[in-house]
């Protein structure tokens, strides 16, 4: 206080300099923290995306009945159009 009043000049210098190494530490955190959190953060919504993309498909396929059809029997081509038609007919029953 009694340096204020003695020389007010050097003293708000003074604290301006603290004030400046106080923000560039603060901002410096900062910096260092985003670098880390952002990248984070986008790893863990793709992974929350991919997740709902592969659950949702899942169910997709259970409720189409596609899940029930085995590698080695052959589709002919009226089996394909059956199937077309009833994930359409079920894409409009959910519309």
């Amino acid at each position: 206080m009694f340096d204020f009043i003695t020389d007010p000049i050097n003293t708000l210098f003074t604290w301006l300099g603290y004030g400046l190494v106080f923000g560039a530490f603060i901002t410096t955190l900062l910096v260092i923290g985003f670098m880390v959190v952002i990248p984070i953060a986008f790893k863990m919504l793709g992974v929350y995306f991919a997740r709902t993309i592969v659950v949702e498909t899942a169910k997709v396929v259970k409720d189409l009945g596609i899940d029930k059809i085995s590698n080695n029997t052959m589709i002919t081509t009226e089996q394909i159009k059956q199937l077309a038609t009833n994930a359409n007919s079920k894409i409009k029953m959910l519309k």
